[in-house]
């Protein structure tokens, strides 16, 4: 079992823990639930990998978000109860069944996707400085 559900305490708590290289950072789990995966991709990758270039430049979904980036990376999910074996340690969340799954999960993390780091056309995205 995970340490995260050995903890005494109320569950769920209101947030999830979000980690994107040496960020770490949390969401409001409704929040999350609510927006869906790719959203939270998008936020990932404005926060986190797009740069303005302009000053005061905003950030428009449409104009600058790489849709290669939701298939470059993965949401690992590490969840509060498990039931032996396949579910302990962080997994692949996927879209299909999102809100029923966060509110079962502790952290998210955002890491390169296997399949494109191993494959010829692999991620050049990476967290900005």
């Amino acid at each position: 079992m995970s340490s995260a559900a050995q903890r005494p305490g109320r569950w769920p708590v209101p947030h999830i823990v979000l980690v994107y290289g040496g960020w770490k950072g949390a969401c409001s789990r409704k929040s999350a639930a609510k927006v869906g995966r790719e959203d939270l991709l998008a936020y990932f990758f404005e926060a986190h990998v797009w740069q303005p270039t302009a000053p005061g430049e905003a950030f428009k979904r449409d104009a600058h978000y790489d849709p290669e980036f939701g298939r470059k990376h993965e949401l690992r999910a590490t969840f509060h109860k498990t039931y032996g074996g396949a579910d302990e340690g962080p997994v692949e969340l996927t879209a299909v069944g999102w809100a029923d799954m966060i509110d079962n999960v502790v952290q998210l993390e955002l890491v390169p996707s296997e399949t494109a780091v191993a494959g010829p056309a692999s991620s050049s995205i990476s967290p900005a400085a």
